[in-house]
């Protein structure tokens, strides 16, 4: 059984093109297979008992070659050539026949004369079927004249000649009367089959694709709800995250707390912070901040997130050279798109191994290159790894929205991704960045006596961002919604050099109420403090407004009021 199924998928197997000759195919080689062994057979048969190589011998051998030539030809996807050699040398053959014997010691043979019509018609269509029945017409012509020429002058032996003349002429059309109806009829039925047969996987291709379609149209949806779920969260989030990194900014300043822990309150709340943008990343996709930033120093920081995903079983290690490397990225994505890979080495490593970043110089760009021991990949998952939506880990823990993220990230930073992976030999990802000049740095801004605008909704940040600026010396009024805000200053006071606002307030937004501000004071730097994704928010960086994301630790506010500063009032850039 095995062995049929093996030559049947070999007589298959013939790289014929033409969906009707494709199904011929098959039967045609098994005729020719068997004629290229019976006939040989014959005709050392019928040498044997001659005893000489007579005529017969060698139409044995011509047909015994024609016979493999045209299956080599049919293996080699020329299965119209092969036919019409094999029609060719058949009535070629007939007519020899013929005319060395004549039409009387045909009479037998005449069924088997019907072989190239079948042939022809079927396999090579209506006119291969007439034009082999006007051969064989002439054929039998030609051997009732052999026969007319050898027999006695006698009428009535003429008469018979002339009746098998009749008869075999009848035959013959008949037979192609029948066999090009029959023909006709069922190239259309197999031409319609065809044609059903590609509709049908055509149809299963779409439903497919539409089923695929359906599914990350939901996974779509679900994340956009997230996205909005987690949007609407994030500002009461990002304010709690804040007040902690307030309050530990003040133990740190008051000096008399030890900065260990100190350290590991504003790592965990970076760790919050960064659970927070994960979130709002999986929603909506939203403008990038970049930045020119040492790629060294964000890995370090990094690497303060991705320890603790992978615990004591998996040693982790990092590779840096001891020289900056500047890039220009948004910095949070890039964090992120590490992040994004640890996570997927730490579940190709459920038991143990090793993660690794590596920072190197490369000509004029930045190799990061990110490896790991575990499980790796086969080809087919790398073609399709960059795919949205597209996860091998199972339903629930995967949003497949994560290697799609860091492709763009690279790709629209004009950078390159390189992967690397084997099954059982681990993955290595290279990300290629353009390298950027780091910019030099300048003298800090003084900001004793600086008038500043500060309105935040929340009670409890509020005071603890004042403080901060309290204590670097601004002079602050502050206010919790834009009504506040618009009467906190007097028109007889100097006006205020730095306005500060949240996004979202009781009665307007940040960006409504600062350009409102700006009118009034249109020399006064402007700076957005928010946690919300900037694609949920008006346009901010054409009216020249600074954004610095939640949450922050005061030294931080500190910076983007002194750069706010430094710069053009109408000068977009982001903290």
């Amino acid at each position: 059984m095995l062995l049929l199924r093996h030559a049947v998928g070999w007589l298959q197997r013939a790289p014929i093109s033409d969906p009707l000759d494709r199904r011929s195919a098959p039967g045609l080689q098994v005729l020719l297979l068997i004629g290229a062994v019976l006939v040989p057979l014959i005709t050392l048969s019928g040498w044997r008992e001659a005893g000489q190589f007579g005529f017969s011998t060698g139409i044995g051998l011509m047909s015994t070659a024609t016979l493999w030539f045209c299956l080599w030809l049919v293996r080699r996807g020329q299965f119209r050539p092969a036919v019409a050699l094999l029609l060719a040398v058949l009535l070629a053959l007939i007519v020899l026949s013929y005319q060395v014997y004549g039409l009387r010691a045909q009479s037998g043979l005449q069924v088997a004369h019907l072989l190239p019509l079948l042939i022809g018609g079927l396999l090579l269509g209506r006119a291969a079927l007439w034009w082999g029945m006007l051969v064989l017409m002439a054929a039998a012509l030609l051997g009732a004249g052999i026969d007319m020429a050898q027999a006695p002058d006698v009428g009535l032996v003429r008469a018979d000649i002339l009746d098998d003349l009749m008869l075999g002429a009848l035959t013959f059309l008949v037979t192609t009367v029948m066999l090009d109806r029959l023909i006709s009829a069922s190239r259309r039925a197999l031409r319609r089959s065809e044609e059903l047969d590609e509709t049908c996987r055509r149809l299963v291709c779409e439903i497919e694709e539409k089923e695929r379609s359906q599914a990350q149209l939901i996974q779509a949806q679900k994340l956009e709800l997230l996205g909005r779920i987690s949007g609407g969260i994030a500002h009461d989030f990002n304010n709690i995250l804040g007040v902690i990194m307030g309050y530990a900014g003040m133990a740190r300043a008051s000096g008399g707390f030890d900065d260990g822990p100190i350290d590991g309150i504003e790592n965990a709340t970076r760790r919050g912070a960064m659970v927070t943008r994960r979130l709002l990343g999986l929603g909506r996709h939203r403008s990038r901040q970049q930045e020119v930033f040492d790629v060294c120093a964000s890995v370090r920081h990094a690497m303060t997130l991705i320890e603790p995903l992978f615990g004591e079983r998996v040693e982790v290690g990092i590779e840096l050279p001891p020289t900056e490397l500047p890039v220009l990225l948004d910095r949070d994505e890039f964090e992120l798109a590490l992040l994004n890979l640890a996570s997927n080495a730490r579940d190709a490593m459920p038991e143990n191994g090793c993660f690794r970043i590596t920072v190197t110089a490369q000509d004029d760009r930045v190799r990061v290159e990110v490896s790991d021991t575990g499980h790796g990949m086969s080809q087919e998952v790398v073609a399709r790894l960059f795919e949205p939506f597209f996860t091998t880990k199972p339903e629930g823990r995967g949003t497949g929205v994560g290697m799609a993220v860091v492709q763009r990230l690279v790709t629209e930073a004009d950078g390159q991704i390189q992967v690397d992976s084997a099954p059982g030999q681990g993955t290595r990802i290279t990300l290629l960045l353009p390298r950027a000049r780091m910019q030099p740095d300048r003298a800090p801004t003084e900001l004793q006596g600086t008038r500043v605008l500060l309105v935040e909704d929340d009670a409890q940040l509020r005071p603890l961002l004042a403080e901060g600026l309290v204590a670097a010396g601004c002079v602050i009024r502050l206010a919790s919604d834009g009504a506040r805000a618009l009467e906190a200053w007097t028109g007889t006071e100097p006006a205020p050099q730095v306005l500060i606002s949240d996004y979202r307030l009781s009665d307007t937004d940040g960006i409504s109420l600062l350009c409102r501000l700006g009118e009034r004071w249109p020399q006064a730097a402007r700076i957005l403090i928010t946690s919300h994704r900037s694609d949920d928010m008006p346009a901010f960086e054409e009216h020249g407004i600074m954004l610095l994301r939640k949450p922050f630790v005061p030294a931080q506010l500190l910076d983007a009021v002194r750069r706010s500063l430094a710069q053009e009032p109408t000068r977009a850039a982001t903290a």
